[in-house]
């Protein structure tokens, strides 16, 4: 009689240890589905599963457990597919996206989107136009359409996109909300962006959005700079992001993992010395992929604590002989 009731005491912790776990992990998942898609904000479009993915996060093989959407999109028989992933903090989410991006796929993904906005905190588009990752805070998200992909499916990709980014931004962790907040206050003056993005050759461009952007220091730390986009009659694009560091060394890191995560090139320009940007580009039109339009690049460069990211988007290819004449006039405004 000793031995049931003991065997009945394990049986009902046993329920009870099951019980809480499982309580634990719904509230996880419903806390995860405050910033993912829903029919309610498509018409037209229908989920049609949802399951758990992991993502490989690094060249270890570590992975992370995310969720996956199936929606239907604009065919019925082949699906788009969404992918979430939380991490630890900022730094961890936007390395490991990156990683997830540009380092695990065998098709070639570069820093941009598919209009050559940068989505949230920051975004890498394939080439082909089939996927893109992006991040924001924490989250990193991937979307994409491995089967029978067409042009056509690009205006909703980019619309699925831009959504779930802002529904990420409407539900940042407290944790997230208070590291912007402190990074803020150590951000480059607005009047000294504006000041050293004054440049002429962007005199044919219309000034656009200014946004806050990220450069990830190491896996826990980040800093705050601006990025600002200008756009032209054509539809071509511009972007100038420049960051305030604390240190030269922390400039040089941070402007070292930006690089690495860029499919093209991993090197940096000195602008006080701009020799290397000459090399640089022609290692550019070397290693592009061939068939593929040349249709967006970008170029990171540090003078002393301040790094900047120039990216260019251009529906007709780019033209290369403008990144000297940019950054000779900006480094002389720095």
């Amino acid at each position: 009689m000793f031995k049931k009731i003991i065997s009945c005491n394990n049986l009902i912790m046993f329920l009870l240890i099951n019980s809480l776990f499982i309580l634990i992990f719904l509230s996880s998942n419903n806390a995860q589905e405050n910033y993912m898609l829903s029919e309610a904000d498509f018409s037209g479009v229908k989920l049609l599963k949802q399951s758990h993915i992991h993502w490989t996060i690094n060249n270890k093989n570590d992975m992370l457990m995310g969720l996956r959407q199936k929606w239907n999109g604009n065919d019925e028989n082949q699906g788009i597919f969404i992918d979430y992933c939380k991490f630890n903090n900022e730094a961890e989410a936007f390395i490991s996206t990156a990683y997830a991006a540009v380092k695990s796929n065998a098709a070639p993904f570069i820093w941009g989107s598919f209009n050559g906005s940068i989505i949230a905190d920051g975004s890498w588009v394939a080439l082909d136009g089939s996927a893109i990752y992006f991040v924001r805070g924490n989250i990193g998200v991937k979307i994409f359409k491995p089967v029978n992909f067409r042009q056509a499916d690009i205006q909703l990709l980019s619309s699925m996109s831009l959504k779930i980014a802002d529904k990420i931004d409407s539900h940042l962790s407290p944790d997230v909300k208070t590291n912007e907040k402190i990074a803020k206050n150590n951000q480059i003056p607005m009047t000294e962006f504006d000041a050293m993005t004054s440049i002429k050759i962007l005199d044919t461009y219309s000034s656009g959005p200014t946004l806050d952007s990220k450069w990830i220091i190491d896996s826990g730390s980040f800093a705050l700079g601006i990025r600002k986009e200008w756009k032209n009659a054509n539809g071509n694009k511009a972007n100038i992001d420049i960051c305030q560091f604390d240190s030269v060394q922390d400039a040089e890191k941070a402007s070292q993992i930006r690089s690495n995560n860029s499919y093209l090139y991993d090197r940096i320009i000195d602008l006080e010395d701009l020799k290397l940007l000459d090399s640089m580009l022609q290692e550019w039109k070397e290693k592009r992929v061939k068939g593929l339009p040349d249709k967006s690049f970008s170029v990171i460069g540090i003078k002393g604590n301040i790094a900047v990211h120039f990216y260019l988007f251009n529906k007709s290819g780019i033209d290369t002989s403008l990144f000297p004449l940019l950054f000779e006039e900006l480094s002389l405004k720095m």
